[in-house]
């Protein structure tokens, strides 16, 4: 699911900020904040220097050699399973690979091109993660890419089959924020309709989640499947789907994780402040204690956490934009969320020696919530 960043990373996203806090001290609460966003935030070149998933997979995959079958702790899954799930090809990678002076790469050009996930939610639109399919830049801002710049893959659980698509349009969410990885969301239309009526044995559409069927399925502890081609814990890159089953988990709960595995950090920001201010060690506890307890966590309404306490099974890099999806009473599949984002735990040089960085105990998966985005689907999809 995930790429570029080491603190809190996107299934792909860039480096966030714990949220601010109010209440006591206010003017030293923000210096605490502004020094965190000093040393975990990229500084902002006069270039802007844009940053991709598809960059990101795509070395990955060029240096990858076999397979091994885990999404990470996954199942490989059986041909026509999942007959909503699509690969998401750069071109610009495709044709490198197709030109490449290495046969067996060139053989290989569909599993090099693949970088993101997404799924079928008709005929002729695919639904997938915002930051799949734009360039982001350290300022927060994004460019939404071309529709030359991607095709899709479609029909098949194995990279190297299946038939590939063209795009006509790409449609990002206006609100999403590659800071916040909030409305992390987007919509991409094919070039001309990839199966007709309910479709077949290998393409079909799955039905996006509303509050309604939401409610329905989708509580606390309700079992989840996630789908895709990303990083495997031994930091391969599997040819042929993988899936995982997964928990449905409190959002308080993912959020109280976080902020409680940060608490060592806003210590060390605040030791830092003590050390040059000499604030009295009272006045730094208490605003210790309103930051903890004013922090909201990173998780959104517009988000699902979603995993297993463990972390034994995950999504991780590749695996973005790709479907979470619920059986219904009836058997047929609601998607209820889009692999977005993920967070590591900290550490003081953000590495504990871990390839890939996906699968931690206590740290789930966070996926862009399909049910608030009812009306947004309706109206993009009927322009």
């Amino acid at each position: 699911m995930w790429t570029l960043s080491k603190a809190f990373t996107l299934c792909g996203g860039l480096r966030r900020k714990m949220a601010s806090a109010a209440g006591a001290a206010p003017a030293l609460i923000l210096s605490v904040l502004l020094i965190a966003a000093a040393q975990t935030t990229p500084a902002v070149s006069e270039t802007k220097s844009p940053r991709s998933v598809a960059d990101y997979v795509g070395q990955k995959r060029l240096a990858a050699e076999g397979e091994q079958p885990r999404v990470v702790g996954g199942e490989f899954a059986d041909p026509g399973e999942w007959p909503w799930q699509v690969a998401i090809i750069s071109t610009s990678r495709l044709k490198q690979a197709q030109e490449h002076n290495d046969q067996r790469v060139r053989d290989q050009a569909q599993y090099q091109a693949l970088f993101c996930g997404g799924s079928f939610i008709s005929a002729e639109w695919i639904l997938t993660a915002a930051h799949c399919v734009v360039d982001m830049y350290d300022d927060g801002t994004f460019e939404t890419w071309q529709p030359g710049a991607i095709e899709i893959l479609v029909g098949t659980n194995d990279l190297l089959e299946g038939e590939r698509i063209t795009v006509s349009r790409i449609i990002v969410h206006d609100s999403y924020s590659p800071l916040t990885n909030d409305n992390d969301i987007a919509l991409v239309k094919l070039s001309s309709a990839a199966f007709e009526g309910n479709g077949t044995d290998t393409m079909r559409a799955v039905t996006p989640a509303t509050a309604e069927l939401e409610k329905t399925y989708a509580d606390t502890g309700v079992t989840a499947t996630v789908t895709g081609w990303g990083l495997t814990e031994s930091e391969s890159i599997p040819v042929k789907l993988l899936e995982a089953d997964i928990k449905i988990q409190k959002t308080a709960t993912c959020n109280a994780n976080i902020i409680d595995d940060r608490k060592p950090t806003i210590r060390r920001y605040l030791n830092e402040i003590s050390k040059y201010t000499n604030v009295p060690a009272e006045t730094l506890k208490n605003v210790f204690s309103t930051i903890v307890k004013k922090a909201r966590g990173p998780i959104t309404d517009n988000m699902i956490c979603a995993g297993l306490v463990s972390g034994a099974k995950d999504a991780c890099n590749g695996d973005s934009g790709g479907p979470l999806v619920i059986k219904g009473a009836n058997g047929e599949f609601v998607q209820v969320g889009v692999v977005s984002w993920g967070a590591i735990p900290f550490s003081p040089e953000n590495d504990d020696g871990r390839n890939v960085r996906c699968g931690y105990p206590q740290f789930f998966g966070y996926y862009t919530r399909v049910s608030k985005y009812t009306g947004w689907l309706q109206q993009n999809m009927s322009e």
